[in-house]
């Protein structure tokens, strides 16, 4: 892997053929074990290099640099039962099929596993005159049993709790109309 990102405690492994000893330094390294496995957490800048030495299991010492790009986090991306929408889109849902959704967050074209979980959003149905924060990642469905054919949802303020440190914008919203 050729990118990290910023703000997460990214995994990597270093390595090199016949080495019986590796030591690795770059700025945001951590190691984690005796077997090449480091974390790295970048903070600033577009790149980091890591200056690795390997002692052969012959006794040559073998110096070389590897440029990492650093990229952003991307926007999350809110999800309902697994339906999503990329950009400004209507999902089109049975009431039964949004009274038991089900609220996740994911990141595309991320390399490995974020662990988001999300904590609460809100909730505007169209025509209402209040929002509903709902505290969990599961629609309520007694909130909203009198939905009707046509009826618009606004998901929105999707708020999620990261692991320690990782910084990203907030998640995406989500547009509804029920549909039978």
């Amino acid at each position: 892997m050729n990118i990290v990102y910023r703000g997460v405690n990214n995994p990597i492994q270093i390595a090199t053929s016949n080495s019986k000893l590796i030591e690795a330094k770059g700025i945001g390294l951590t190691k984690i074990d005796d077997f090449g496995n480091y974390k790295i957490s970048p903070q600033s800048g577009t790149t980091v290099d890591i200056n690795v030495k390997a002692v052969t299991k012959f006794g040559d010492t073998i110096t070389d640099t590897k440029t990492l790009r650093i990229l952003n986090l991307g926007k999350p991306i809110t999800t309902i039962n697994d339906r999503r929408c990329d950009g400004p889109c209507v999902l089109h849902m049975k009431k039964e099929a949004f009274l038991n959704g089900k609220l996740n967050v994911e990141i595309t074209k991320f390399m490995f596993d974020l662990k988001l979980e999300i904590l609460s959003f809100k909730v505007k149905v169209e025509g209402k005159p209040y929002t509903q924060t709902i505290h969990s990642d599961k629609i309520q469905a007694y909130y909203f049993e009198d939905l009707k054919v046509g009826s618009i949802i606004q998901i929105f303020e999707v708020k999620i709790k990261t692991a320690p440190n990782v910084v990203m914008k907030p998640p995406s919203g989500l547009t509804i109309k029920i549909i039978e």
